[in-house]
């Protein structure tokens, strides 16, 4: 028996990271796809430390690279990846992408999509609406869930989650998973995101939690269905 989808839709390779916790949970009960819209092509350490802007030239090579990345983080969510043909630093929510999003969308039907929160830096804010357009395009949008998780030091102004999840029997999981991105995240990204998680865990009353806005206001039933979360049941 097929079981449900849930999508991630990520920018580049490695932006699966702020949810990944809640996708080790998820993919017991669902099947978990990733969407990347770029390769990150750019996501190369410059001679002046810090990584390419787009005063750098992309290359094929680091997005292959990363790509590689992100096929093993796949293997360990059990999730299959789809990547589009986007160039990093240079994503627009313009009508071909959304349409090819939209597209992969109605194929998969998924239950739930996780994405950007529209507030942070302009490639993830475009992904965010090359999202809720394709959900419209795909006509899904009033009956699929969103979530838009939340990760610290990327938000213009961080914002207050209304929901969390309990990832605290997968945080060992995750921080296996970020030590395949370390080339790119640097060694010590790990235990950062084992503090932040344990911020956000210490507001809930548990020991380490991810945050996320949703992007309908949750209910119990809505249009005479069951509307609650999917997180709930986690």
């Amino acid at each position: 028996m097929n079981k449900p989808a849930v999508v991630f839709i990520g920018a580049h390779p490695d932006d699966i990271v702020r949810c990944a916790g809640t996708l080790f949970l998820l993919k017991e009960r669902y099947q978990v796809h990733d969407f990347c819209i770029c390769t990150g092509q750019r996501g190369y350490a410059t001679a002046t430390g810090g990584y390419a802007t787009v005063d750098y030239p992309p290359r094929a090579d680091v997005g292959a690279e990363r790509i590689k990345e992100e096929e093993k983080v796949c293997a360990m969510l059990d999730a299959q990846l789809k990547v589009f043909d986007e160039i990093d630093g240079e994503i627009f929510a313009h009508r071909e992408i959304c349409m090819e999003v939209a597209a992969a969308l109605s194929q998969i039907k998924p239950v739930a999509v996780f994405t950007h929160w529209a507030m942070e830096k302009p490639d993830h804010a475009a992904v965010s609406e090359i999202t809720r357009h394709a959900l419209h395009l795909a006509k899904i949008f009033w009956t699929t869930e969103l979530y838009m998780p939340i990760h610290g030091g990327e938000c213009y102004k961080v914002p207050q989650p209304d929901i969390f999840v309990n990832i605290t029997r997968v945080i060992e999981q995750k921080l296996e998973l970020i030590k395949v991105y370390n080339k790119r995240l640097g060694p010590d990204y790990p235990e950062m995101t084992r503090l932040q998680n344990r911020y956000y865990g210490q507001q809930t009353q548990c020991d380490y939690a991810e945050p996320f806005i949703s992007g309908l206001a949750q209910v119990g039933t809505r249009w005479d269905r069951k509307a609650g979360s999917i997180l709930f049941d986690l």
